[in-house]
């Protein structure tokens, strides 16, 4: 399980424990990607062009999508400068308001790109129009959740997605030993307040706190 340098009390608890702990190598320049049946080395993938890019004639980008001469990392931030730039501008009261009630679906369908755009250095430009019109098409997304392995969070609240981009974009470590050895650190200082081999028949709340039956 990965431990991003931002979580300061998980690390507080490593450091509690005496856990050590070791780089957690996400990947590789060797792996690869499976996709339409073919396969093609991540790194090779990550620093083509869209035009030139393996899968991109399987997943049949539109012209717009693939004359801008970027990589699909270029695209993806480049997607999301504005709403980033926002925040840090309008103050994150109104960041939430502006966009909680979308999904990162949502804003990927409300951006495009056009080569012009791109060279009058105008990155983004935010439409509300129906996505087929104008959207990032459903080729270029479903590329994206390929390659950088977030097709599972495109529904995620956009706002949430931000949130943990910004609290897990960081360097990561892995427990040596295995991640179990988190919880059991708390054997030590849990252990006379726990009773072991125990049925328990009822859980009552009250104003004194919690009784187990």
């Amino acid at each position: 399980m990965r431990i991003p340098t931002s979580h300061y009390f998980t690390r507080a608890l490593v450091r509690r424990f005496g856990l050590k702990l070791a780089t957690f190598q996400q990947g590789g320049p060797q792996s690869h990607i499976f996709a339409q049946g073919e396969k093609a080395k991540k790194a090779v993938i990550v620093k083509s062009d869209l035009g030139r890019m393996h899968f991109s004639s399987a997943y049949h980008l539109p012209p717009n999508e693939t004359g801008t001469g970027d990589g699909i990392m270029e695209v993806m931030e480049r997607l999301f400068m504005t709403p980033m730039d926002q925040m840090h501008g309008i103050g994150w009261r109104e960041f939430v308001r502006k966009y909680d009630r979308k999904s990162l679906r949502d804003h990927l369908h409300e951006v495009r790109f056009s080569p012009q755009i791109l060279k009058d250095k105008i990155i983004i430009l935010f439409l509300k129009k129906p996505f087929d019109q104008h959207g990032t098409s459903d080729q270029l997304a479903a590329l994206m959740g390929l390659v950088l392995n977030n097709r599972a969070i495109f529904d995620v609240n956009f706002v949430e997605f931000v949130i943990d981009e910004c609290l897990f974009m960081s360097d990561l470590d892995m427990i040596v030993g295995g991640k179990d050895l988190l919880p059991r650190g708390f054997g030590p200082y849990l252990k006379d307040n726990i009773q072991f081999n125990v049925r328990a028949h009822a859980v009552k709340y009250g104003a004194d706190g919690v009784h187990v039956k």
